[in-house]
């Protein structure tokens, strides 16, 4: 009897230690996108410690953009989860600006895990305005907000950590739940540094990549967020081996990340 006490307690012990991993919500400017000229941001998440398979699920955040804007355009980040099952939902104005809900509704069969240290791009989001904003701020909602409460949403992250699948959003992390426009002019000449071409593309064999920076690794995603290719060359990357179709190449330097599309026939 003692000896089913003990362990009893001790499974007790692990769900609790993994249930009770956690996740800080954050901004992040990527850059200017190159296809919209809009400001381009990423929906962060940055674990409480580093994560092993992390099975994702549904999840959401709330923002505030300058009256009169609003979020668009979305891209995939580098947690692999597919832009197309992400959605906003506008919540309204009040004093701070226009309320917007980011929603993720998993539509895929195959979930996209989280693993590592993070931080984890979400998703990646334009700013949609002409010209680019050089007021105000973006703001991640704090849960129990007016106007996320009105329209019975919440910041939230449902994930499996090894004990069933459940809502690990913690907080918005403070040094990270908002940026000035004004203060984006430096960092986008930062990000703008990475210049990339990508050829051939099309292609059926080969892909080379020549590039302003030193580039350290380029991964390929195909539609449904799935990494099918990491390497560390720029020269002779053999995809010929991948379906036919259309495929999201992110390449990563010192200075930043630049996204492209490739197109394999």
């Amino acid at each position: 009897m003692k000896h089913n006490y003990i362990t009893l307690v001790l499974t007790l012990f692990l769900a609790f230690t993994m249930q009770a991993q956690t996740f800080d919500f954050g901004i992040s400017f990527v850059g200017t996108n190159a296809g919209t000229d809009n400001y381009q941001f990423a929906l962060v998440a940055t674990p409480s410690a580093s994560v092993t398979n992390g099975v994702t699920a549904d999840m959401g955040a709330g923002f505030y953009v300058p009256s009169g804007l609003t979020i668009g355009n979305f891209a995939m980040g580098d947690s692999g989860i597919s832009p197309v099952e992400w959605s906003s939902l506008p919540l309204g104005s009040d004093a701070s600006g226009d309320g917007i809900f980011l929603s993720r509704v998993e539509i895929f069969p195959t979930s996209i895990n989280l693993d590592g240290p993070g931080p984890f791009q979400l998703v990646l989001f334009d700013v949609i305005a002409d010209p680019n904003p050089t007021t105000g701020l973006l703001t991640l909602m704090e849960n129990g907000n007016a106007l996320m409460v009105a329209s019975f949403v919440e910041n939230y992250i449902n994930i499996n950590l090894g004990a069933g699948t459940v809502n690990a959003y913690m907080m918005n992390d403070p040094a990270a739940s908002s940026i000035d426009f004004s203060a984006l002019l430096g960092l986008e000449e930062q990000v703008g540094k990475v210049n990339i071409e990508v050829y051939p593309n099309p292609t059926s064999d080969i892909i080379n990549i020549r590039s302003t920076s030193n580039i350290d690794l380029v991964e390929i995603y195909d539609l449904l967020g799935q990494r099918v290719l990491s390497s560390t060359l720029t020269e002779g990357i053999k995809v010929s081996q991948l379906p036919v179709g259309v495929y999201v190449l992110n390449a990563y330097s010192e200075n930043g990340k630049v996204t492209k599309k490739v197109i394999i026939e």
